[in-house]
């Protein structure tokens, strides 16, 4: 029987989007992730666990300054936002799909919808639809914004 040999490389090509260096760039992250939900959107694919660990900034190269920029008000580094592990999405143009979506319910708890939450979504009587994801978006941007101190991933103590 034939043996394949696979590797895998890796290298960091985005940090949680709670490294922000600014507002600025924490909106703007946020915003990118969304188009990304759009343009999978665009393709039939939904996303179906929008969350904070899944919301990312884009690093273009290993430099220190990129994983962490300093910023001194005119040359503002701005990272682009990403959406990341699409493992949980589904297709939307299979039927296949169609009826599992009203099977399962996926999400990350604390950024799921409450539509989601309630009895019915647990029964699957409601699926998972693109308004599901948007308001999991606003749980994530209330979640950021409540919890973080500052920048650079400095959060609260409660």
């Amino acid at each position: 029987e034939p043996r394949i040999h696979i590797r895998t490389l890796s290298r960091t090509c985005a940090v949680p989007i709670t490294l922000f260096s600014c507002r600025r760039e924490l909106l703007g992250g946020f915003m990118g992730a969304i188009v990304g939900h759009y343009n999978g959107l665009l393709k039939g694919i939904l996303h179906c666990d929008v969350s904070e660990s899944n919301t990312w900034l884009r690093v273009c190269s290993f430099s220190s300054d990129d994983v962490v920029p300093a910023w001194d008000g005119e040359n503002f580094v701005q990272r682009a936002g990403v959406l990341g592990d699409w493992g949980s999405a589904q297709d939307l143009r299979s039927p296949a799909t169609m009826q599992k979506r009203q099977r399962f319910v996926t999400g990350t708890i604390p950024f799921m919808a409450t539509d989601l939450l309630r009895p019915d979504g647990h029964q699957g009587k409601i699926s998972h639809s693109v308004h599901h994801d948007l308001e999991s978006f606003f749980w994530v941007l209330w979640s950021i914004t409540l919890n973080a101190a500052g920048p650079y991933g400095d959060s609260r103590t409660w």
